[in-house]
């Protein structure tokens, strides 16, 4: 289990109870089509959300569908679906969503229309098996009935198969789709995959619950050059098509009342003094002048509660603690915890902030010539409160407020964070380099985004025009 988890289970949901029921109720009952829990930064709706999908994991009659738009990877609507199909897929190994399948084989070759194709070419997140597996063999000639292409290879008993999916699906001519642009296909396939889903709901007796977090970065949606003008637009869209699903979500803004969709929300408010009191009993901190202290200088804000205690105990390593040690505002509060870090931990969490988020081959990296930095990465890196693990994207993220908060002392020093940049620029620019465009275009489009950030703070103006040309088209 989860140690955030643990740790909200042991403090006994404190200042919290409210929602825990909410949540609960919400579950129980499956009448409430939405719950939204909004609130400031490190108010502590991830560690709601977290709870959440505890319950749902101790809960065999649900699906759990999860997209955290603070990823890039999921701002593009076919990366996204194609996430929740590997979710569907974590349940029921043999679930399928042929429809879906044949509509993003349509939506990629529109997309990439200049790509070579190999004859051995598999399609890009489709599992062995899938009728649109092989791409060669739907795009080698023009389709036949539909997407059914002019090869042997293609087998008697696919075709049966796909004749089958196409009796079932709601979309009856997929040849249609040669004719739609690629924005329209993509807005499709929301209706396609919402239609496979349904039927493997209905075929295995059970309900769904969507959890859509970092609600507030959904407007950067219709940055991309095939994602639909409104960016709300085809969340929207999902939510109506599926049937037997109930959605939760975490954002800092309100929703507005004409996207209730059956709408219960619920402002995350931050701790009171008794709450404050009774949590910071839990972590053994007692001295009520101290107490005092730490609520005034942190607000009741449960992240910097966090880091707070933290640094009291970093303190008591060396003294008893006293009120002074706790005095001051919210950025002197992350200052006093990054202050007590040793000089490793200081250096680490310094280097993290500069990329967006890292996998275990950028970190290694960064660090490629400190192998002491790279062996405290389990016990120290894993610990943080502020740094989140997306197993699906096997990549760590750091909360907001602490990377904000780093980056900023960091580029005071702009020697050492151009050092950093410029290996977080190479790291993919390599990428880049040796990438097979034709199998991966969504994360081609993940590492363009993060060559870019890193390049424009210190790449020549002709040499960053040449790559804009070069990637261009994609």
């Amino acid at each position: 289990m989860n140690k955030e988890i643990n740790e909200m289970i042991n403090r006994k949901y404190i200042g919290r109870t409210q929602y825990i029921s909410a949540i609960e109720n919400f579950l129980s009952k499956k009448n409430t089509p939405h719950l939204h829990f909004h609130g400031i930064g490190g108010i502590g709706k991830s560690s709601l959300k977290r709870i959440v999908q505890q319950k749902l994991i101790e809960r065999d009659e649900y699906i759990c569908l999860h997209l955290d738009f603070e990823y890039k990877q999921y701002h593009s609507i076919s990366k996204a679906l194609v996430s929740l199909s590997g979710s569907v897929k974590k349940h029921y190994k043999f679930a399928r969503f042929p429809s879906f399948n044949i509509a993003y084989a349509y939506y990629w070759k529109k997309v990439n229309p200049n790509l070579k194709i190999k004859e051995d070419f598999t399609l890009p997140f489709l599992e062995e098996g899938d009728l649109s597996a092989n791409i060669y063999n739907i795009f080698e000639e023009s389709p036949l009935i539909g997407i059914v292409p002019k090869t042997a290879n293609f087998g008697f008993k696919a075709l049966n198969k796909f004749k089958k999916w196409q009796e079932q699906s709601g979309f009856k001519d997929f040849k249609q789709l040669e004719e739609l642009e690629a924005e329209e296909i993509e807005m499709l396939l929301v209706k396609l995959w919402a239609e496979d889903f349904n039927r493997i709901v209905k075929s295995k007796e059970v309900h769904s619950v969507l959890i859509l977090d970092t609600l507030e970065n959904i407007g950067n949606l219709n940055q991309g050059k095939f994602l639909v003008r409104n960016s709300f637009e085809w969340v929207e869209k999902l939510i109506q098509s599926l049937t037997q699903v109930s959605v939760i979500s975490f954002g800092r803004e309100q929703l507005e009342k004409e996207k209730k969709w059956g709408l219960i929300q619920f402002e995350v408010s931050a701790f009171d003094f008794e709450e404050t009191c009774e949590l910071l009993r839990g972590s053994y901190i007692n001295n009520k002048k101290i107490s005092e202290a730490l609520f005034i200088s942190t607000k009741g804000i449960p992240y910097y509660l966090d880091l707070a205690i933290k640094t009291y105990n970093q303190i008591g390593l060396a003294r008893v603690p006293t009120s002074k040690d706790f005095e001051g505002n919210l950025e002197k509060v992350v200052e006093r915890f990054v202050k007590y870090l040793n000089h490793e931990e200081r250096a680490i969490l310094e280097v993290l902030s500069v990329p967006k988020g890292w996998d275990k081959k950028l970190y290694d990296t960064l660090f490629l010539k400190e192998d002491d930095l790279i062996k405290t990465r389990a016990n120290f890196i894993e610990g943080c409160n502020f740094v989140t693990y997306n197993k699906d994207l096997s990549q760590y993220t750091m909360h907001s407020l602490m990377r904000e908060y780093l980056l900023k002392n960091l580029k005071k020093n702009s020697e050492r964070y151009a050092l950093i940049v410029e290996k977080v620029y190479n790291y993919n620019k390599a990428i880049l380099l040796t990438i097979d465009y034709s199998t991966h275009p969504d994360y081609l489009k993940y590492i363009l985004e993060e060559t870019f950030y890193h390049a424009k703070n210190w790449l020549v103006p002709k040499t960053l025009f040449q790559i804009s040309i070069k990637y261009a088209h994609f």
